[in-house]
């Protein structure tokens, strides 16, 4: 029996055969079963059988809800009244590529300078790319005090870290990172809200005595929805052993808090009830601060 396969979409394939010869059919064809199996790592091997009645000379059936930019193998039999006849060859066809179903994973932001920061982020799981992976997008824009948006801007690259570089120096921004194939863009990862921070040095770090609280802190206010943060740009030795940064969690979007930290400890966090620096931190003008941080709420 002569069998073809024609991908049609990312789910689909196109089944087109030939009836057996006159002299082979032992009998009037009464219709075809048509053998399916994924022959991807992994899969079970096991045929699915859709049954269809037919008796002409030449018959078209499409497999519909298969799996993205996967391989499977077809046969097909001819049956009559006594029974099914022989299979086919096995003949394998793989469906066409898709956009990635899911977006990078583990997307994290760090503070350069003023004007430059660090985005990466992980693959997306394989079994969520349906195709090649040919790179990844960074989409970002700026975030003004008055709710305007700035500029939508992308960059393209096939790393798993990009550096923004020529941001509005402490102007607070948006990141989004997405995969993308062939068949084009995936989808994009949750927003990344970037704010960036001065410390005045008078409360930056100093001394503390062994089992002291003391650290340093400072006022912020997160992210609407947002309850996870993370710090770049801290002072190495506030840092957590075998950590890159802090992590804040659980706070209240509408709530203005204070953060501190001591050397070796997590940040401990606290409601502030009439900060004195003002929303988002901002020291007073005219005083000394320290280079500016990075805070990426998720």
């Amino acid at each position: 029996m002569d069998v073809t396969l024609q991908p049609v979409t990312s789910q689909s394939i196109q089944v087109t055969w030939k009836a057996p010869k006159k002299e082979l059919q032992n009998g009037v064809i009464r219709g075809y079963q048509i053998g399916y199996r994924e022959n991807s790592p992994g899969s079970n091997g096991q045929y699915s059988i859709v049954e269809m009645k037919a008796t002409g000379d030449s018959e078209v059936y499409t497999l519909d809800n298969l799996k993205k930019f996967a391989q499977y193998g077809v046969v097909v039999q001819a049956f009559n009244r006594a029974g099914t006849g022989p299979s086919s060859s096995e003949i394998n066809a793989t469906t066409l590529e898709d956009v990635p179903s899911q977006p990078p994973e583990n997307v994290r932001a760090l503070s350069i300078t003023s004007d430059v920061a660090v985005i990466s982020w992980s693959e997306p799981p394989r079994s969520t790319l349906n195709g090649v992976l040919k790179g990844y997008r960074v989409i970002f824009w700026s975030l003004y005090v008055d709710g305007e948006w700035g500029e939508m801007q992308n960059i393209t690259t096939t790393r798993e870290r990009v550096e923004l570089r020529g941001m509005e120096k402490f102007t607070n921004y948006s990141v989004q990172v997405l995969a993308y194939t062939q068949a084009g863009d995936g989808v994009r990862s949750s927003v990344l809200y970037i704010h960036w921070f001065l410390l005045p040095l008078r409360s930056g770090p100093r001394r503390v005595s062994s089992g002291s609280d003391v650290g340093s802190p400072f006022h912020f206010r997160p992210a609407v929805g947002r309850r996870t943060g993370n710090l770049g740009n801290v002072p190495p030795n506030l840092l957590n052993p075998g950590r890159n940064f802090p992590v804040v969690t659980g706070v209240r979007s509408t709530t203005q808090h204070t953060l501190s930290w001591r050397p070796g400890c997590h940040p401990s966090m606290s409601q502030a009830r009439d900060p004195q620096r003002g929303e988002w931190g901002v020291p007073p003008s005219g005083t000394e601060t320290s280079q500016p941080f990075l805070m990426g709420w998720n």
